[in-house]
């Protein structure tokens, strides 16, 4: 099977400050990255979280991937690097870069709750909320 299960928490999400093209870019490719760290025939599981701040608002993606190798997890966003066979790894630096942009921040890492046959990653994107501007100013 190729399929994805996704889990998702609902939760009361507030506005956060972001452009739409480049959240798309980036949730579509923490969607390939899982994808391809599952090994063939197996489904996908993606397990979306959230995490409401004062200031910000961090989706929590974690798949059931093979994980990241710790020697590598430090470069994954280089420009050019990658651990794939086929395209060229700009992908996550494309997505630090769009985060930084939206003033957010992005952080890839193998997931806590993981175990040592298939620890899977899990991936941080925090964004800025938005401030309702009120006439107080």
């Amino acid at each position: 099977g190729s399929g994805v299960r996704v889990n998702m928490v609902e939760a009361d999400l507030p506005l956060i400050m972001a452009n739409k093209d480049s959240l798309q870019k980036i949730l579509g490719n923490l969607m390939q990255n899982s994808l391809d760290a599952v090994p063939d025939g197996e489904d996908a599981v993606l397990d979306l979280r959230w995490r409401v701040g004062d200031e910000s608002v961090t989706l929590l993606w974690a798949d059931n991937g093979m994980g990241l190798d710790p020697d590598v997890a430090d470069r994954l966003f280089d420009p050019y690097f990658s651990t794939k066979s086929k395209g060229t790894g700009l992908g996550l630096a494309i997505c630090r870069n769009l985060a930084d942009r939206m003033g957010g921040t992005i952080i890839l890492r193998n997931r806590p709750d993981g175990t040592a046959e298939r620890p899977g990653a899990l991936a941080e994107l925090t964004l800025p909320r938005m401030h309702a501007r009120n006439s107080e100013g």
